[in-house]
C-alpha cells in the first residue's frame, strides 16, 4: 500500500485550498493502492508534517509526494526539497518525492478545451524569474503552437515580461486577430484574478484543478517515483524521480 500526498504551496487566497482538495478527492478515485490527501507548504492547513503524521495514524508507512507545481523554478527547487527533508528527520515512514506536474504537453487538451481554433494564443503563466523555467514554458508554447497551427506565445502575470497584457498586444498587432488567453494556472486565486481581468472581453480557459489531464499527470508522477526509487526509510534528502510518459484514461 502507497499514500500519496498532493503538495499544494498554499496562498493567502481562501478560494486556492478547496481546489488543491478537489485534487487530492480526483486521484483518490483513481487510486486505490491507499490513501490520498492534500497538504500545503505555507498559508494552508494541513502542513506537509502535519499531513504525514495524519497518514502514518492510518496505518500508512509508505507515502509519496506529489508536489502540485507547472514549474521547475524557487519552489520545486527549494521549498519542496526542504519541506520533504524536514518530514523525513520525524517521520518513520518511507517518503519519495516525485517530480513537479512542470510544463507538461500533456497539459495541452486541457487548454485547448473550449478555445476558438485558428487562432493566436497567450499562455498565461504565474510567471517566474527562473531561467531553466522560462525555457519550459517557451517549449511548451512553442510545441502547442505547432500542434494547433497557430501562434502561440508566453505571458507573465507577475515576475517576468512580457506581462499577459504586453503578450496580447504583440499578437493582436502582428497577426490582426484576437488573442485567446489560456490560463496555464492550477488553482483559482489572484493571479487567475490578474488573467481574466488582462484578458478582457476575450476568450479565456479557467484553472486546471478539474481536469482529467491533471488527474493522469499526477498519478503518473506518484507511479514514475514508486518505481524507479526503491524506498527504503531514509532521512537523505529528497529523490525527484522520472516522470513515466503515458498512463491509464482518467475521466
Amino acid at each position: 500500500m502507497t499514500a500519496l500526498i498532493v503538495l499544494a504551496h498554499g496562498s493567502p487566497d481562501p478560494r486556492a485550498a478547496p481546489c488543491t482538495h478537489h485534487v487530492a478527492e480526483r486521484v483518490q478515485a483513481c487510486w486505490p493502492e491507499g490513501q490520498v490527501i492534500a497538504a500545503f507548504i505555507e498559508h494552508d492547513d494541513p502542513r506537509l508534517d502535519e499531513a504525514v503524521r495524519r497518514l502514518e495514524v492510518l496505518g500508512e508507512d509508505d507515502i509519496i509526494i506529489v508536489p502540485l507545481l507547472l514549474s521547475r523554478a524557487f519552489h520545486g527547487r527549494v521549498d519542496v526539497p526542504n519541506a520533504v527533508a524536514a518530514v523525513r528527520e520525524t517521520s518513520s515512514a518511507a517518503i519519495r518525492c516525485a517530480e513537479v506536474i512542470g510544463a507538461d504537453e500533456e497539459l495541452l487538451p486541457a487548454l485547448e478545451r473550449g478555445l476558438p481554433a485558428a487562432v493566436p494564443v497567450v499562455l498565461a503563466v504565474a510567471g517566474t524569474n527562473d531561467a531553466a523555467a522560462q525555457q519550459d514554458l517557451d517549449r511548451l508554447a512553442g510545441a502547442w503552437s505547432l500542434q494547433r497551427g497557430a501562434p502561440v506565445i508566453v505571458g507573465h502575470a507577475s515576475q517576468a515580461s512580457p506581462d499577459i497584457t504586453a503578450a496580447i498586444a504583440e499578437l493582436e498587432s502582428v497577426h490582426s486577430a484576437t488573442a485567446a488567453i489560456a490560463s496555464f494556472v492550477l488553482f483559482e486565486g489572484v493571479l487567475p484574478d490578474r488573467i481574466r481581468t488582462a484578458a478582457g472581453s476575450r476568450c479565456v480557459t479557467t484553472p486546471l484543478f478539474t481536469s482529467p489531464e491533471l488527474t493522469r499527470l499526477v498519478i503518473n508522477r506518484a507511479q514514475a517515483a514508486r518505481t524507479s526509487v526503491a524506498g527504503p526509510r531514509s532521512r537523505s534528502p529528497s529523490t525527484i524521480a522520472s516522470p513515466l510518459q503515458s498512463s491509464s484514461q482518467v475521466s
